[in-house]
């Protein structure tokens, strides 16, 4: 399962993307600002990162650039509004591709996959069959949150299993809407779990930067016990 981190502030087009990554088989991890990305990174390493160009919370160019200087970097895609923004030098080399929003389904598609390095018909016909959408007939589709398009979502009213089978993640209630504006009001993001190889090389990190202190702590500690032995020796007459 490929990893893909979307670092996207529009909270509406983050989630249209994530649902549509998550329906082709992604395991995909979002965040609203880049000052999140390195708690995200602790348990979560991405092989794609896709994030806005420039806003308010987020520069695509100067975390491409620090993300880049990893030992296995991402590939990295900015969305961006309008044109393709003028990069040059390093800050161009550090980027893979561009993305223009509003997102369009098949455009986004095709460069995840590229960015995957995966053949991207059996991504197109897999997200026909999910969406009941055509793409064939042009690139009209907007991934823009539940705006997505209409098959992705269906009409409000609470779930059930035995009327409407099989459409859990689809279905809207006023309980989900509720869930929404929590998410879009608390975009921190939900899955800070750290995975068991990360905790222990951490937790080897720890045991190494404590046996360099050792020897420190081992003085002070031996200063400590004199000091407190010589309160308690009798002062000869």
């Amino acid at each position: 399962m490929r990893k893909v981190m979307l670092v996207i502030e529009d909270y509406s087009e983050m989630i249209g993307l994530e649902t549509t990554l998550r329906r082709l088989g992604f395991d995909v991890l979002s965040v609203a600002k880049d000052v999140l990305v390195n708690d995200a990174l602790l348990g979560f390493f991405p092989e794609i990162l896709i994030a806005t160009y420039k806003g308010r919370n987020v520069d695509g160019v100067k975390l491409a650039l620090k993300l880049k200087k990893h030992q296995i970097p991402p590939a990295i895609a900015l969305l961006h509004s309008g044109s393709a923004p003028l990069i040059s030098g390093e800050d161009r080399r550090a980027i893979d591709a561009f993305l223009e929003s509003p997102l369009r389904a098949k455009s986004a598609i095709e460069t995840v996959a590229k960015l995957a390095k995966m053949p991207v018909a059996p991504l197109l016909e897999k997200y026909e069959k999910v969406t009941n959408v055509d793409l064939s007939q042009g690139d009209e589709l907007l991934i823009v949150g539940t705006k997505a398009a209409a098959p992705e979502v269906s009409a409000k009213g609470e779930w059930d299993p035995v009327k409407t089978p099989g459409s859990s993640s689809i279905s809207r209630s006023a309980r989900s809407d509720r869930y929404d504006k929590f998410l879009t009001e608390h975009d921190e993001p939900v899955d800070r779990v750290m995975s068991h190889e990360v905790a222990a090389k951490a937790m080897r990190d720890l045991k190494k930067a404590a046996l360099a202190e050792k020897d420190q702590l081992d003085k002070i500690d031996k200063e400590k016990r004199e000091f407190v032995k010589a309160m308690f020796v009798p002062k000869k007459k």
